[in-house]
């Protein structure tokens, strides 16, 4: 049996599910008086960290009923589509690797049946010339990407809603979502750990067309000492920033708090309502480590993700040049786009801190920011010794 409020008379289920309809019914004013009553909490400072008034208090209190703590997640019409839009991109990169002529894609047809009479010649020349035969599928590919970004970023609304408003990450729930970024994670590690596999093989054992030497013969390798060297620098530097800002925002829980009685099981009600230190959210000094570590990681990650830009314009040797070009572009670049994603996360996790989405017992998403983060730093060491010093 689950232990319920005391002070609200309620020792059971059944006793629960009345006292939740007699909240439901007196409205979310009242469940947020009763909620900061029992927690001695400020009752303006609760509504305005939860806004919860604005959300429909029968439809959360009817999940808070249910007799586990688990989230059964509602039908959502975002899974479907992002698979549809990844297709689509996959589908973009193909025409684009295998150079299909511009003049055989149909949406190149439409737009030049539908632009103005001025134009149609200009557009024929470009085409004929093979600008737009290199950047023929540009158009599809941004409206791609664009409609990917914005797919996502409704599901990603659509979590966080669930998880700061609607309290339906209970602590099982958090746990669950933990151990599922874990194997992503060990996901991506075999994704590396395939082509590592690959420039070990060529590596240990060069085959005669290469000239039976790693570097194969004629190939040019980067100086491990200048950007190689700068960007490990800056990511390591990077890692130990957002390793700050996690510390601040657990930085309460390490001193001694008021602890309350009478509060609803944590797997009943949203964790963030079950605990002063919660609902009050962090003190603004530990809030403003957090942006300011947060917003210096992303700046790191900026300068690095520049920084290898500049390395793949100045390389002495190309994608095309042999298995040491396209082992090296590879690797780096697949962990480039790790970077890339990353950052992406890391806004993400500035914003909401902003918008005081963070509290010291429920952070879920910036723990998978930066687990997701250490990651990128260990395949780059790993990347910095083997292929930029050991390879060399």
């Amino acid at each position: 049996m689950r232990e319920f409020d005391k002070s609200q008379g309620v020792t059971n289920q059944k006793e629960f599910n009345i006292w939740a309809d007699n909240i439901s019914s007196n409205g979310s004013q009242s469940w947020q008086k009763t909620v900061a009553e029992s927690n001695k909490i400020d009752l303006k400072k609760l509504i305005e960290h939860t806004k919860f008034s604005s959300l429909n208090s029968n439809v959360t209190l009817q999940r808070w009923k249910q007799e586990h703590p688990f989230h059964l997640v509602d039908p959502s019409p975002w899974p479907i589509l992002t698979s549809l839009v990844a297709y689509q991109c996959a589908i973009s990169l193909i025409i684009v690797f295998h150079n299909i002529k511009a003049l055989h894609l149909p949406y190149i047809n439409f737009l030049y049946t539908i632009l103005p009479e001025n134009f149609k010649s200009i557009y024929l020349a470009l085409v004929e010339q093979g600008i737009i035969a290199t950047f023929g599928m540009f158009p599809l590919i941004v409206v791609t990407l664009f409609s990917l970004l914005f797919i996502l970023t409704c599901w990603f609304k659509d979590i966080v809603t669930e998880a700061t408003y609607l309290g339906e990450h209970t602590k099982a729930v958090q746990k669950n979502i933990l151990f599922a970024f874990a194997l992503f994670i060990s996901s991506e590690v075999m994704f590396f750990f395939g082509f590592f596999w690959a420039y070990f093989h060529m590596a240990l054992n060069p085959a005669v067309s290469i000239g039976c030497s790693w570097p194969p013969l004629g190939i040019e390798v980067l100086d491990i000492w200048e950007l190689p060297f700068l960007n490990t620098v800056i990511l390591l530097s990077s890692g130990v920033s957002v390793t700050l800002a996690h510390r601040a925002i657990t930085m309460p829980l390490s001193f001694k708090t008021e602890k309350t009685s009478g509060t609803l099981n944590s797997n009943i009600i949203p964790v963030e309502f079950n605990l002063k230190q919660n609902v009050v959210n962090l003190d603004s000094k530990y809030k403003n480590i957090t942006t300011f570590a947060l917003s210096l990681t992303v700046l790191y990650g900026f300068i690095f993700t520049g920084i290898q830009w500049y390395e793949y314009e100045n390389a002495p040797f190309a994608l095309n040049d042999g298995v040491y070009g396209s082992l090296f572009f590879i690797l780096t670049g697949f962990h480039g786009f790790h970077v890339c994603i990353g950052i992406l996360f890391l806004i993400v996790c500035l914003l909401r801190n902003i918008k005081d989405h963070f509290s010291p017992r429920h952070h879920i998403g910036f723990i998978c920011a930066a687990w997701y983060w250490h990651f990128v730093d260990v395949v780059w060491l790993f990347l910095f010794i083997v292929v930029y010093w050991w390879g060399s």
